[in-house]
């Protein structure tokens, strides 16, 4: 990871940058995205998987963040956590019935007005499983086939806004996501590839407490919505009052739940080159 450690006083931006490149410096020699993701579908019962998270530059996570916190402040809540607003527990427990959800609808305006795009991965749990079976050879879970098609989707996003190359992203994650080895461990492995490394205009990654990163609660409402209404949202079903509706109206976003062809091809390319891998060594043996 190439920052990390403490956080500056606007609770998103790593230290190190925060001191280096102020946002009221006239000219920055480092401007830079950052990606606020997190996981779903850790629960043993889960249907799907995915990785899911917004995509801005620091001006407007700072925008964010003022926006966010006025709102927290107003609800008197410490932070905010889609599933115990969802299950009325914790802060949530006491909210009236007819505040909840255009308190809900307030913050997902608030994300809608400031980050740039939405990104979302999921898989079928069960359906990578079956086709899982025909590739013995494929390493890596679902989690790490979300992780990897989410990163590759950023860089496309970054590139279709026709950023310098040198206009990197920095991903943060929670540090406690169930999920995060898969997800480090894919990004890792992207890392030590100096080609497609900066192909992916990857920086760093970054992991803090979620109760502590403000964008990392707008990537929790993200995950936890397109874990519940995403098939339905893709197939037309989505009701008008659904959140994913109100979420799509993002300027940009990339959501996709993969399919058996998805699948397919991924594991089986993951299958031909483990093979190969396996073939030279035995070559060179």
């Amino acid at each position: 990871m190439l920052a990390g450690g403490r956080l500056n006083a606007r609770g998103w931006i790593p230290e190190p940058f925060a001191l280096a490149f102020p946002l009221s410096a006239k000219e920055r020699l480092v401007l830079m995205l950052y990606l606020y993701l997190d996981e779903t579908g850790t629960h043993a019962e889960a249907g799907n998987i995915g990785v899911a998270g917004y995509l801005a530059r620091e001006e407007q996570w700072s925008a964010f963040q003022a926006a966010w916190q006025e709102e927290l402040t107003a609800y008197s809540i410490p932070f905010f956590h889609m599933t115990d607003f969802l299950a009325r527990r914790g802060h949530f427990q006491d909210w009236p019935e007819q505040k909840r959800m255009p308190r809900l609808r307030k913050l997902i305006r608030i994300i809608n007005r400031h980050a740039a795009a939405s990104i979302g991965q999921v898989i079928p749990v069960k359906l990578f499983a079956e086709v899982r079976t025909r590739y013995p050879l494929a390493r890596g879970s679902a989690y790490h086939y979300c992780a990897v098609a989410t990163f590759a989707w950023a860089a496309q996003i970054a590139d279709s806004w026709d950023l310098p190359p040198s206009e990197p992203i920095n991903y943060v994650m929670a540090a406690g996501a169930p999920g995060r080895t898969e997800v480090e461990s894919a990004f890792n492995q992207i890392f030590e590839n100096t080609t497609i490394r900066r192909n992916y205009r990857m920086i760093g990654m970054d992991f803090y407490e979620a109760q502590r990163i403000l964008p990392l609660q707008a990537a929790d409402i993200l995950a936890n919505t397109l874990y519940r209404q995403l098939p339905r949202f893709l197939s037309n079903r989505a009701s008008a009052t659904d959140e994913i509706s109100d979420l799509a109206r993002i300027k940009e976003r990339r959501w996709e739940r993969f399919t058996e062809a998805n699948i397919e091809y991924l594991l089986g390319e993951a299958h031909r080159r483990e093979e190969a891998r396996r073939s030279r060594k035995g070559h060179r043996a």
